[in-house]
């Protein structure tokens, strides 16, 4: 099953009309950016409703340009089906979409992954989740993916981090 295209996001700034991305558990944080012209950016608390003002354009330039290619790392193929349902029917962490000026749109939810056998903080403390992988499913599949904090950090940014 490897031998698949592992790309989840390939667009470049001016194919993309708007990212979208839900904090379930944090409302307050969830945001739809909208690009307006590759340089000038809308952005609407998804908790309010409203327009954000103040916002920094250079960080959601940033991120937006880091949609040109974004890879999972692995399908997950050695769970169960219900392993697998277990993990989707959980509240995810984020669902992030991103919509295309063409009308098209690529839907990702995350959901985090129980810390490994032994992975502790730096003070010794044990770590209820994985701090390096997580799970994700694209679209409306049920194939579980495997992705990296490493590589979806940069677009995943909460509301907060784009004010000025």
């Amino acid at each position: 099953i490897d031998w698949r295209e592992h790309i989840i996001f390939k667009k470049r700034l001016p194919q993309i009309a708007s990212l979208q991305v839900e904090y379930p558990a944090e409302p307050e944080e969830s945001y739809k950016i909208t690009n307006i012209n590759d340089r000038d950016f809308e952005v609407k608390s998804l908790f309010t409703g409203e327009l954000v003002e103040d916002v920094n354009a250079e960080r959601i330039l940033n991120m937006l340009t880091s949609f040109e290619e974004i890879n999972f790392e692995a399908f997950i193929t050695h769970y169960s089906q219900a392993e697998q349902d277990s993990i989707i029917q959980q509240e995810p962490f984020y669902i992030m979409t991103l919509t295309g000026k063409d009308g098209s749109e690529t839907r990702l939810r995350t959901y985090r992954r129980p810390a490994l056998d032994g992975q502790t903080e730096f003070i010794g403390e044990e770590i209820p989740y994985d701090v390096d992988r997580m799970y994700a499913v694209m679209n409306d599949d049920t194939e579980l993916l495997l992705i990296q904090y490493f590589v979806f950090d940069k677009i995943s940014r909460k509301l907060s981090y784009f004010l000025n």
